[in-house]
């Protein structure tokens, strides 16, 4: 009875492991600096979402270029910094 036990337990904790299982993104520093086309140094402009180039450490962009990220202009009703 204990080995009927003990084995329905591994069997379920494999089951229940199994189902939580799933492809997570990931992020390894080498390859992304690899693959990035530019790679700067920012800093923060007064309207959200604009940065100016400080320091290019890859690619073709030169200090003082403002970038554009949309992705990180913030919400209407977001809180300013």
């Amino acid at each position: 009875m204990r080995l009927d036990f003990v084995g329905l337990s591994f069997v379920l904790v494999m089951l229940s492991s199994a189902a939580s299982a799933a492809i997570r993104p990931t992020f390894v520093l080498e390859s992304s600096a690899w693959q990035a086309t530019d790679i700067v140094s920012v800093v923060a402009m007064r309207q959200g979402g604009v940065f100016e180039v400080v320091e290019s450490l890859k690619g073709g962009l030169a200090p003082g270029t403002n970038v554009t990220v949309p992705e990180l202009v913030p919400a209407a009703d977001a809180l300013p910094i």
